[in-house]
């Protein structure tokens, strides 16, 4: 998947990173809920290199106010592979693109965004 790679130390680059999706049940004191792991890898040019994100449904529904989604958390992992699938399907005129924005402390955000 190609991911455009903004790092505060170095210009912007294209990087084509492995993206796996997991749905999967996660058990706390309280409840049980489903949480959504995405996971960029780069084993070809770095196999140290992991971005991992979990997104449970009570993290979603915030995510869901905030984007204003009119779809809930079941519908969740079937939206971000659609996108995913834009964003590597596109060749000249992208109007998805995925990117990935490296902080000073290496935290990082993995965005997809639709370009008008």
């Amino acid at each position: 998947m190609p991911v455009r790679v903004k790092c505060p130390d170095r210009e912007e680059f294209t990087q084509l990173l492995n993206v796996k999706l997991v749905l999967h049940a996660s058990q706390s004191s309280s409840s049980q809920q489903q949480v959504l792991t995405i996971e960029l890898t780069d084993p070809d040019n770095n196999p140290y290199f992991l971005y991992s994100l979990d997104c449970s449904e009570s993290d979603f529904h915030v995510l869901r106010s905030e984007q204003q989604f009119l779809f809930d958390f079941q519908m969740f992992p079937s939206y971000i592979l659609q996108h995913l699938e834009q964003c590597h399907a596109q060749t000249e005129h992208k109007r998805f693109i995925c990117s990935l924005q490296v902080g000073l402390s290496n935290e990082a955000v993995f965005n997809l965004v639709e370009q008008n």
